[in-house]
C-alpha cells in the first residue's frame, strides 16, 4: 500500500490502529467495569471493618471502664475485710480484759472488806 499512495497507506494504518484499538477497548472496557465494582465492594468492605472496628474500641473501652471498677470494688472489700477482721479481734481482747476485771473486782471487794 505504500507504493501505491502514500496517502491511503496513512489511512490503512490508521484504520488499523482504531481496530487495534477496538479490539482493545473490548477487553479493557470488562476489566474497568470489574475493577470499579471490586473498588465499590471494597469500600463498602472497609466501611462495614471501620464500624466493627470502632464498636470493639467501644466494648473494650467500657470492658477496661468495668475492669478497673471491678479492681476498685475488690480492694474496697479487702479493706473492709481487713477491718472486719481488725474490729473482731479488739471485741475478744476487749471482752477478755472486762472478764478479767470482773475477777478483779471481787478481788477489789474482798480486799476492801477486810
Amino acid at each position: 500500500m505504500s507504493k501505491v499512495s502514500k496517502a491511503a497507506w496513512g489511512l490503512a494504518r490508521w484504520v488499523r490502529a482504531i481496530v487495534q484499538y477496538d479490539e482493545a477497548m473490548k477487553v479493557v472496557k470488562p476489566k474497568q467495569q470489574q475493577l470499579k465494582e471490586a473498588q465499590e465492594s471494597s469500600a463498602a468492605a472497609q466501611a462495614l471493618w471501620d464500624s466493627a472496628l470502632e464498636r470493639l474500641r467501644a466494648v473494650e473501652a467500657e470492658m477496661k471502664k468495668l475492669m478497673d471498677e471491678f479492681e476498685a470494688t475488690k480492694a474496697e472489700e479487702d479493706r473492709l475485710k481487713n477491718q472486719k477482721d481488725d474490729c473482731e479481734r479488739k471485741f475478744k481482747r476487749a471482752g477478755s480484759l472486762i472478764e478479767k476485771l470482773a475477777g478483779e473486782k471481787i478481788n477489789w471487794q474482798s480486799s476492801l472488806a477486810t
